[in-house]
């Protein structure tokens, strides 16, 4: 269970230092399995280094050493140069995995397979067509991204069910399935993916290939209450138990939720911390990212309509720790 880390920001656009620091707490003590850092729409440039370093720096806190290490993922992005050299930032913080926006690199499949193999250089690759920036990636290119051997993850999604499929078949087909780990980066299937085992045949031979984990925006928000429906996926497939209507209901609930949150901007996960006292204000680097009234109504619609699903009560005893 993987959140994508929101940034927390000054009115002066400097880092929120006292925030962020609170955030990365929250996602540790929430029992997230990992954090991915650095995800934005527009390059994050002077804020890059400080935001790895400060994020880096609270989960090596005294009080988390005992415990299972998160696993840490580090968004590069921008020209293969640029990408290079955040990577290289990444690695010398401790990072684990450079997540690379697939469809924002280029169109052109060869620049692709260059593009990823001057990071793989530097540091281990998940794969991501889950941003909001990403193209339509097509079978063959995700075929050759895994035979090249520099991905060490994918994180799936796109605007259709395809987009998912397409990355698994190459996986599939490459022979590398037991390499390359797949995490859904689709907010609003994300309960319903980790339930699936992805058989691409009718033959009973046929490996089924299956979703490990997530690295969500949805998983930003609500973090530890999203942590007891991951681990109920997580008994269903390891036992492979039915697949109860319950459940769907949830996975439902919970894709409602995403789209609330998430439909017009990322900023609506940002307000969502806002009201939980987590961070000050809903700031956003792109300043085309506003929260409208729309995504404040429907935030208001979702409080009010699942009150099972928020973790207010978990934030509200341990707040004053985090930014301690």
């Amino acid at each position: 269970m993987i959140p994508i880390q929101p940034l927390a920001l000054r009115v002066d656009g400097g880092l929120d230092e006292p925030g962020q620091r609170a955030l990365t707490r929250y996602y540790r003590d929430a029992g997230a399995g990992g954090l991915a850092v650095g995800c934005s729409t527009v390059p994050l440039g002077s804020l890059y280094r400080p935001l790895l370093r400060l994020t880096a720096a609270a989960l090596s806190e005294r009080k988390y050493l005992e415990r299972d290490p998160l696993i840490r993922i580090a968004a590069v992005s921008g020209s293969t140069p640029l990408a290079v050299e955040e990577a290289g930032i990444a690695a010398e913080l401790g990072y684990h995995l450079a997540l690379v926006d697939v469809g924002a690199v280029s169109n052109e499949p060869h620049q692709q397979l260059e593009h990823f193999g001057a990071i793989a250089a530097v540091m281990p690759v998940m794969a991501a067509a889950a941003g909001r920036a990403s193209a339509p990636i097509a079978y063959q290119t995700w075929r050759e991204l895994c035979e090249t051997g520099h991905l060490a993850a994918i994180q799936l999604g796109g605007s259709n069910r395809r987009a998912t499929l397409d990355a698994i078949r190459a996986v599939r087909d490459s022979g590398l399935d037991r390499q390359i780990a797949l995490y859904t980066g689709n907010d609003d299937s994300a309960l319903l993916d980790l339930v699936c085992r992805f058989p691409l045949t009718a033959h009973k031979e046929e490996p089924r290939l299956r979703i490990v984990g997530g690295v969500l925006r949805t998983w930003g928000f609500w973090t530890r209450r999203w942590l007891d429906h991951f681990n109920e996926s997580k008994r269903l497939i390891d036992l492979q138990l039915p697949i109860s209507r319950q459940y769907v209901e949830l996975a439902m609930q919970a894709a409602d939720v995403s789209s609330a949150v998430l439909g017009d901007s990322p900023a609506g996960v940002l307000e969502i911390l806002r009201r939980q006292d987590l961070i000050e204000q809903v700031l956003m680097l792109d300043v085309d990212e506003r929260l409208s009234a729309r995504q404040a109504a429907e935030i208001d619609r979702i409080y009010r309509d699942y009150t099972h699903l928020y973790d207010d009560p978990f934030v509200e005893l341990h707040a004053e720790d985090w930014f301690a």
